[in-house]
Formats: C-alpha cells, structure tokens, sequence
C-alpha cells in the first residue's frame, strides 16, 4: 500500500490526527510505531516516520521501535529508524516482574541485543554497516553494553552460534575478548560453563587467556568438569596447565580419571600430562594417583595409570616436613597394595607392563606372600603366571611363598604353588625340616592332609643329626590320626633314624601305647634294634612304660630274648634299671611268657635276679625268686647273690625266707661255697634250701625243710626239658621248619578267614590218620573242590556224601559221617562259625578228640595247645628217653605234659606241625636221620647212643617208670630206634561170611543191593546179602550150606517167600584183610525174573554194572562182584534160568 496516495491513513494525518498517538487500550503504552512495527507493517511504519513521528518512543518496557524491528527482522524499518535517528543504544527496563513475556524477559538489551537473541544476522549486518557510517558518536551501535546477565553483543553471537558475525566484530574492534559477565566470569569459562564447544574452540582461536581461573578453577578444570573431551585437547594444544590442582588437591587428570572420563585423560597424558603425580596421601604421606586409585578400589583408574607409564613400583614416600607415618613404614608397592585389596584387574596390568612381581614391602613379604595370606586365589594365579617370579624369596619370619600359604593354610594356593613348582614343598627350613615335618610336629592335620593329598615325599628326612621322617615325628607327638594317614599315605613303617631306632623305639621310648597299637596292627617289625641292638620292648621295659610293654607282648611278636650289645635281653634290663612298676612289668612278662628263662645271662654273666640284687630293688628280687628264678647262679667275676658285697644281707634272708617250694637246681664243675673242683671222688650235690650246688664237703647238714613239704623225692630230671632246652627246642624246630618244611596243599592258607582254615585243618587231620601223605594229596584236592567249606558240606546229604567218599577210594566212612555231622552241628549251633575253644571241640564234635582239637586250635586259632600224635610220640620218647608203654595212662599223661611245655606260645601251628614234620621226615621209626636233626643235642637217645655218657647222680632214680628196661631193648635195633617202645603186637582173627547175589535182566543185567546198618564194619554202605557163619560151617558140604543160607533169609524180613535150595548157585571164594580181621567170603548167585517184585523198602535197591561201580559199596564187596561178575555172565549169555523167583522163593508158611 502506498501511503502516498490518498488513503484513509493519510486522510486522517492530513486534517491533523497525531502521528505519535499512544494506544490507550495496550497496558504498554505503546506509540503507532510500535504497533506497526508488531504487525509487521513496514510501510506503515515508514509513512508515519515520513511524517515526523518519534523514534524513540519507550513502551513501559523501555523498548523502542528499533528493539521491535531489530527482534522481528524488519530490514526497511530498522534502517529507516537508524538514518531518521533511531538511538541503537538504548535499553530496555531491567525486569522486575515475573510475568514478563518469554520473548524479553531478559533487562538491560539494547535493540542490538534482540537482533542477536532473534538471530537475526541482517539486521546484525545493518548495525554494522551503519556504524561506520554514522559520525554521531552518541547514534554509533555499542557492541560492548552488557544486559543484566552481563552479556555483551559479541558474548551473545558466540552463545547463539553466530560466529560470522562475531569474526567480524572482532575484525573490526567492535568487540572485547575480555569482557566478563556480570559474575565475572571470562567469556571462556562462560562459554565451558555453558558446554558451548563451537564458542570455546572459538575464543581460543582467538588466543584468549587459558589458565584464568574463574572462581577457583582454570578452563581445563571446567572443561573436565563439563565432560568436554575437544575443548580439554584445544586447551591442552595452546598450552594450558595440565598439572593444576582445585582446592581439594585434586588434579585435573585424577577429577578425568574419577568421573569416569578415560577420553579426556588419555588427550592429559597425550600432551604430557604427569600420570605419577605425587600428591599428600593419608597421615601426610606421599602418594602416587597409582596409589590412590588402589586404596579406593577404583580399579578402572589404577588400570589407566599403569597403561599410562605411571610409576608401578615406588612405594608411599614420608611428607614434605619428613613426617613418617606409619602407612610409609610398611614399603608396599603398588602390586603389593592391590595383591592385599584383591584389585585382579589392576594385579594384572601391573604384571603386564612389568611391575616388580619380586619386590620386597618392610616385613620382606612379596606380593606373592600379600596374596596368600589375604586368600585371593584369582590373584595367586596371576602372580603365579609370571615367568620372572622367584618361590624362593623368604619374608622375615623365613617363609617361602609355599610356606607361607601353609601358615596362613590356605591349601589352594599351596596346590596352585606346587603346579609351577612340584619341589616347592621339599623346601627346608633353617633346621633341616620340610613343610610336611612341620605340619606333623605342629599337630596340623589339616595341612598334613593337604600335603599327602599332593603326594608329597612321606618318607624325607630332617636334614639333622635326628634323620627323622615325618612318621617318627608323628609317633613322638603322639598323633594318632596323623600316624594313621601318613601309613595310608606309604610311609615305611619300618624306617629307621639315625641312631638306627624305628617308630616303635620312638613310641616305646615315650610310652605310646596306643600308638605302638597302631604301628602293630600296620605290621610293623617289632624284633627290629637300634644302634645299642635294643628293641623296642627294651626301650619300654628301661623306661617303666608298662602300658607299652603289654601291648609289645600281646599284640607283637617281639622277641623277648633279643639280646642288645651288653648281652642284655628285656629283663636284664628291667633289673638294671629298675622302676616303681618293675614288679608288674615282671608279671606281664611272665603272664604272656610263662616259659621266660629267668636265668639267662648277660654279657657280665649276670641274671636278671643279680642285677635286680645289685641295685637293691628288693620287689623285684623277691618276684623274681617266687617266679622260679635260679638263686645259685654265678656271674663272670665269680659273684652270686650270696657273695656279692652288700652293705647289710637283710635282702637275702629276705630272698629266701619267702622261698615257698624248691628251687632251680643250679649247675658248676666247681662247689659254689668253697670253690673246689668237682671229680669222680668229689661228688656234686644241690642245697634243696638255695638250689646251689656243692660238694660234700659244703652239705652236711641235712635238716628236713618243712615249709617245702620234702619227702625223700623220685627225681625225674632225665624225663623233662629244661627251660633254656625249651627255648632252644623252640628256636631250632621252628628255623628248620621254615626252611625244610614239605609244601602241602593244607599248609597253603591264602584265605586269613579262620573259619575256612579251621575246616581246612580238620579235612586234612581226619584224611591223614592212618594214610600216607602222598595218597592223601590227591583226595585233600578232591575234596576241597566238592566241598570248599563247612555251609557246602553240611548242605550234603549223607547219600551223596558217602558215595564220594567211596567214589574216592578214601575209606573211613565213619570218620567222613562224624565229619558231615560237625559240619552240620556247627551250621547249626554255632551260626557256620567253627568254635575256637578246645574244650567244645572235644565234647561237642563228633569224632573230634584231643589230637585233633589241638591241631585245629593251635594252627587255625593260634591257642598254644600241644599235639600228640605217632610222630610227636616218637620224637618226644626219643629225645626224654622215654621207654615205658604207651598204653599206660601214665605214658601218654606224661607225653602230654611234654607237649604242652614245649609248644610255643608265639607260633603254636607251626611249632606243632614242625614236631609232626620232624618226625615223618628226618626222626622216622627206622634208619632215622640224627646226623641232620635240628635237635639232635637236646635228643638224650642220640647223645647216649654217640658218647655212650653215664647218667648224673641226680638225674634219674633207680626206680624210674619211664626208662627203657633192657629186656624191652631189642639188639638188632640202635639205640634211637628202640624209642619209644613197641606195641605189642595184635593177634590177627579169621572170619567166614556167606555171599548170595541176587540178580536180574531190565534188560540189562541188574543187582540187588541191601544197604548196612548204621553201625558195625562197613556201616551205611550198600552189600549183597551177607550171612555170617561160623567157622565149622566151612566143613560142610553145599548142600548144608545152602540150607543155613536159606535159614538165616528166612529170618530177614525183606523177603516174602522162601527160598528154593535148588536155585542157589556157587560162584567162587574170595578174601579181604581188614585192620584185624582176615575175611573170607563165600559166594552164590540166584536169578530173578523181570516181573517178580521183592518187597520194595528204602534199604533195598537194584544196581546195573556200571552202577555198582560208581556207588557207595566197599572194596570188600566189589571184590566180591567182581569173582562172581563171570559166572553170572557166562549163565546169561547161554541163556540159561534157573527158574523164576517163584521157582526158588516160595510163600512162607505153605
């Protein structure tokens, strides 16, 4: 629209409307200039400017018509406002209210300012433009008037993107670079503030000042604070201090690090910036971030610095004023540090980028020792992972790595440690000990365990003077499950130390008597010596253990007379050092060794009772004596209890005031009172009072001893073993056995069942009475096979048991029933458990005796009870002399009585079975072998057949019942040969039985067989007809014979009819010998026709051939069959009959 032209507008103006007219509706009081400028109407604006309004108009804003125009982007009306004087500098009211418009609710803007805040870059162009042209220096646009907030027109171009226009400012001066704002804040740090990147790189284009700190913190402070990675780079690239620190003393890269920002610290440390940065810790020590970073656990940060060249191994330093706190004394470093924190990732990236892995703190630990005692297993894995770790280091207290993690007992990393190192846990102490001596004298099950169950060596040494292994440590702490372990573990529980002693020295030693239990039970050699030759009962006797010394002699097969190297055995030095419990150790010795040879001598020649004298143990003087021990006895210097000095015989008279019975006879070539040789002409004789021997000279008081009871006594001293030839005999029986013995198939006891072996005894005991060995070999097998054990054979029924006995050829048929009734007996009575008291055998067992009773009892249960047998009697009368008859009770009373002496307690199976094998073997009944008898000194008979010695006054009396009488010696026989005496020998009887056979075809020929009584010679076998007779009978003729035969069937009540004389056969004559009895059979055969029946019962059977054969039937019998076997065959075959049955049996009673 042109106003010029005439318009309703320009009417109005033309008869005098006000050009500056104000509305009076707006609550701004705004001019006509105003409201066109709000509406956008430029021309209208121009024609009232034309027409002289005013320019400079305020609102109750303060705003002009130019702010409008300026905010709106007016371009016609903002330049025609400036040339007609437009004021471009005037500014709005500051604001009071908070009611204000959105679009000004900012005090203080210049029309400048509404350009900037409307972006409006033309109308910013205009302003330029029109300042320099403008001469008025009061209408020149000020681009330096700040509005309230402190913002300048150059501040606002940067804050709005309009960086063209503030370029140009800048280029034509109109702007200040340093202008603050109304919090004096630089325009860098307003523009970082406002997270403005485009301003800031701009400003610092421009050179601005880049480490002016705007309330405390310089630009690359906010910059990290603001999270602005461009601007911290730019800042860096122009030189800002990267090392400043805010008020906290946090430094830039740590206030990056901490918040997470690895951008901006990585651009720090790729300008330089320090990633050590020493800095005040706790307690005002000095610390790296590195060290800050691990304490707070920050393990993104520790990572950083590491990966950043920080230093990795410098440990906390004192203060700057030298305070030394005491975090500094401890000289962790950095890997230390994390190794305690459990920091993994960092422990990783330190040993990356080489860390000192071996690095010592102040206690000498490394962060391997760290590691171990704060149980981080992660951490110990990395450590461990490190080809430059060194396992040897040892901390202060002289602990490996390895050692330490057994302290600390944290087995895991133990286990961890030996995968690298499998020597780890060899590794010695200062004392020669290794991880596993110290768990083991620590009492530390757990690590020993641990240990063991890495398969450590069980069986080093300490490397000391002691040479113990872990086992003898064990036993000296008493351990009992850590000496149980290491024997699981392979322990040698026969290990020696240096001085030579084994465990169970060390346990007798220090009274272990439940540990000496275990070493036992682990088969431990208790017979072993120490450098001294002691054994351990030695040991446990010297000390007074008596707890020890029971459990060695009933549990072990120690040998009570080991000698050590002063010829001492347990009781010479129990009475050499004699404790306040010798007494009952006394008698345990004697309880489990009733046969102990009290009068042994040691190396000086003294007895257990001298030395007991010797030091005055009066206790054990007198329990030795009432044991039986030999008071006359002399040592090497001559000394019997009676002659060694003493200040006072109190003792003595003691002694033998409680002498009870008559002791030990003692034995000298000279008298013990005056020293005198014996000769033919000087008689030896003993004190019945002391047991010494002397002469006549010294005994001539003879006064009746009335406390002993004494009769003129019948001395028997040739019949009896002595107690040191008992021993002998023991020791020299059982080493000739060991080495000679046959090997026997019941001798072979692999199964340790004692049941099983017990039956294995007694199988072979009943199968080797009156039977040689080498027939019994083959049925023992055979039968062993058929019936393994006592449940298979009492599960047999007699048929079939009888039947393989005869199958076998065995015989003893009772023998074998008395068997298979034990065997059901004991499946019965006793649960299948084979009793082990003697007693019960004998009066429970059918067909057990004494004999055999001892055999199964000693060699299946080991019970010291004696044997007798033909071979034990005659090695037993040979080497007594015993020559009386065998028949007498007397006799075997006294072969008895022997046995049981002499059988050993140790080994009585063995022992016993040695006494039979002597005398089957080498002592046999003719031609024995003396010259290689292993006893051949203790055989009187043989040392009185070769030396031909006369008998000892005291040895014999005259009128012994057991010596041998010379009208009983026989003179074609030696002397040895003629013991033990003969048996008389038995007359021998004849008998004559009637055979009948009876036969039949079905269709082959078949036997009838009639089974025996439970009772008599051949008792549940199965027989022909057998009728006895006597022995006139065998002077009649056939016919008479027959008729007796058919009388004695007539009085059997199987049959039904009679039979018929004519039918009755003879076949033949035939003979067997049994033990006694000379046995003549005569036999006959009848036939019977398929369909005739005899009267069936269960004792009565048909037998085939093959049959007969095979079933239970004695050999007398199948001789029998066997002579009549022809004729009844030669009468089949021609087909000949006698007639049915009906011919030859005909009805009782018609």
């Amino acid at each position: 629209i042109s106003f010029d032209q005439e318009t309703f507008a320009s009417l109005l103006v033309d008869r005098g409307a006000s050009v500056d007219a104000i509305d009076p509706i707006s609550i701004l009081s705004e001019s006509l200039l105003h409201k066109c400028a709000r509406h956008h109407y430029q021309q209208a604006g121009l024609y009232l400017i034309k027409k002289g309004a005013k320019i400079n108009h305020v609102n109750k804003q303060g705003e002009t018509v130019l702010h409008l125009t300026s905010q709106l982007g007016l371009e016609q009306f903002t330049r025609a406002l400036l040339e007609n004087g437009a004021n471009p500098n005037i500014q709005t009211h500051q604001i009071l209210s908070s009611d204000i418009e959105q679009n000004s609710n900012i005090g203080l803007q210049t029309p400048i300012h509404r350009a900037v805040y409307a972006s409006q870059e033309r109308i910013l162009d205009i302003y330029i433009q029109f300042r320099e042209k403008i001469t008025d220096e009061n209408l020149k646009p000020n681009f330096n008037i700040q509005d309230e907030h402190g913002q300048s027109i150059f501040s606002l171009t940067l804050w709005m993107n309009m960086l063209t226009i503030a370029k140009q400012l800048l280029q034509i001066r109109h702007a200040q670079l340093e202008i603050k704002d109304c919090e004096q804040t630089p325009l860098l740090a307003q523009a970082i503030s406002k997270q403005n990147v485009q301003a800031a790189l701009f400003l610092l284009e421009q050179g601005v000042d880049v480490n002016e700190k705007t309330h405390g913190l310089s630009p690359i402070q906010l910059a990290v604070k603001h999270h602005l990675p461009s601007v911290v780079e730019a800042l860096c690239r122009n030189g800002a201090n990267m090392n400043v620190v805010d008020e906290n003393g946090n430094s830039v890269l740590w206030n990056a690090l901490d918040s997470g920002q690895e951008d901006i610290a990585s651009i720090l440390v790729k300008f330089g910036c320090d990633s050590t940065q020493w800095s005040n810790g706790p307690d005002n020590c000095r610390q790296t971030l590195l060290h800050r970073a691990i304490d707070e656990n920050n393990e993104s940060v520790a990572c950083f610095l590491i990966r950043s060249g920080c230093d990795i191994n410098s440990p906390r330093q004192p203060g700057v004023n030298d305070e030394t706190p005491d975090i500094c004394k401890t000289l962790e470093s950095p890997l230390h540090l994390a190794s305690q924190w459990g920091l993994e990732r960092v422990v990783s990236t330190l040993i990356e980028y080489h860390a000192d892995i071996n690095k010592k703190d102040a206690e000498a630990n490394t962060p391997l020792h760290v590691a171990i005692i704060n149980q981080h297993t992660a951490i110990i894995n990395l450590l461990l992972g490190a080809p430059s770790l060194d396992l040897t280091i040892r901390n202060k207290q002289n602990q490996t790595p390895f050692a330490c993690s057994m302290v600390a007992k944290n087995n895991e990393a133990a286990n961890l440690i030996l995968k690298r190192e499998p020597r780890a846990a060899e590794q010695l102490d200062n004392k020669g000990r290794n991880f596993l001596h110290i768990a083991v004298q620590n009492g530390d099950i757990e690590s020993v365990l641990f240990l063991l169950t890495v398969q450590v060596n069980v069986n080093n040494r300490v490397q000391d003077s002691s040479q113990f292994t872990p086992l003898h440590l064990a036993v000296q702490i008493g351990s009992e499950i850590i000496l149980r372990n290491l024997i699981l573990a392979g322990a040698n529980i026969n290990d020696v130390t240096a001085n030579r002693r084994s465990a169970l020295h060390i346990a007798a030693e220090n009274n272990r008597g439940v540990i000496c239990s275990i070493l036992l039970e682990n088969h431990i050699h208790a017979n072993l010596t120490d450098a001294n030759q002691n054994t351990a009962l030695h040991l446990a006797v010297q000390h007074g253990h008596l707890d020890v010394v029971r459990c060695l002699l009933v549990e072990s097969d120690v040998d009570v007379l080991t000698l050590n190297s002063k010829g001492m055995n347990c009781l010479h030095v129990l009475a050499a050092h004699p404790q306040g419990n010798a007494q009952g150790i006394l008698e345990q010795i004697l309880k489990y060794h009733p046969t102990f040879p009290l009068d042994i001598q040691d190396g000086q020649g003294n007895t257990a009772l001298i030395l007991a004298y010797k030091n005055g143990h009066g206790q054990l003087c007198r329990a030795l004596v009432s044991a039986g021990a030999n008071l006359s006895i002399c040592n090497n210097d001559s000394f019997s209890i009676f002659t060694i000095p003493a200040a006072s015989k109190a003792l003595l008279v003691n002694i033998l005031d409680i002498i009870t019975r008559e002791p030990p006879w003692g034995e000298s070539e000279i008298c013990l009172e005056c020293g005198m040789k014996f000769t033919i002409t000087n008689r030896r004789h003993h004190c019945r009072h002391c047991g010494r021997v002397l002469c006549k000279r010294c005994s001539v008081n003879e006064l009746p001893i009335m406390k002993f009871n004494l009769q003129k006594p019948i001395i028997m001293t040739r019949h009896r073993f002595s107690k040191e030839e008992i021993l002998i005999c023991r020791r020299s029986l059982l080493a000739w056995y060991d080495t000679n013995k046959r090997k026997l198939p019941w001798r072979d006891w692999h199964d340790t069942n004692t049941n099983i072996v017990a039956y294995r005894v007694l199988v072979s005991e009943l199968m080797l009475q009156q039977t040689q060995v080498a027939t019994v070999i083959r049925y023992y097998e055979t039968w062993m096979k058929q019936w393994p054990d006592i449940k298979s054979l009492a599960e047999a029924t007699e048929d079939n048991f009888v039947l393989y006995i005869f199958h076998i050829g065995l015989g003893y048929y009772n023998r074998a029933r008395n068997l298979h009734k034990c065997a059901q007996l004991i499946m019965n009575e006793y649960n299948g458990e084979f009793p082990n008291e003697l007693d019960i055998m004998i009066n429970r067992l059918p067909g057990v005796g004494r004999y055999t009773a001892g055999a199964v009892s000693s060699i299946a249960f080991c019970q010291p009870n004696p044997i007798l047998d033909g071979n034990v009697i005659r090695v037993l009368s040979r080497m007594r002399c015993i020559g009386s008859d065998l028949k007498k009770k007397s006799t075997t009373d006294h072969l008895w009585s022997l046995a049981t002496e002499l059988v050993c307690p140790e080994r009585p199976g063995d022992f016993n079975q040695s006494l039979m094998e002597l005398g089957a073997t080498v002592c046999t009944p003719q031609k024995p072998k003396c010259t290689i008898c292993p006893v051949q000194n203790q055989c009187l008979a043989y040392l009185q057949q070769i030396e031909q010695t006369p008998i000892d006054i005291e040895e014999c009396s005259s009128n012994c019942g057991f010596c041998l009488k010379s009208e009983n010696i026989e003179s074609n026989r030696s002397l040895v040969e003629n013991y033990p005496r003969k048996k008389d020998k038995i007359k021998q009887r004849d008998e004559i039985s009637f055979i009948l056979i009876i036969y039949r075809l079905n269709p082959k020929l078949e036997y009838l067989m009639i089974k025996q009584k439970q009772s008599g010679l051949l008792s549940g076998l199965w027989s022909f007809l057998e009728i006895n007779s006597s022995n006139d009978l065998d002077q009649m003729n056939e016919r008479k014979r027959k008729i007796y035969i058919i009388e004695q069937i007539q009085h059997m009540t199987i049959f039904n009819k009679t039979i018929s004389i004519e039918n009755i056969k003879l076949a033949g004559q035939c003979r067997h010998l049994f033990s006694h009895i000379d046995k003549q059979y005569i036999i006959y055969f009848a036939h019977c026709d398929q369909n005739e029946i005899l009267i069936s019962t269960s004792q009565m059977q048909w037998f085939n051939e093959e049959q007969l054969q095979t079933s239970a039937i004695s050999t007398a019998m199948k001789k029998v069959f066997n002579t009549a076997l022809p004729q009844i065959k030669l009468k089949t075959s021609n087909g000949k009959k006698n007639g049915t049955l009906d011919n030859y049996f005909k009805k009782k009673n018609t």
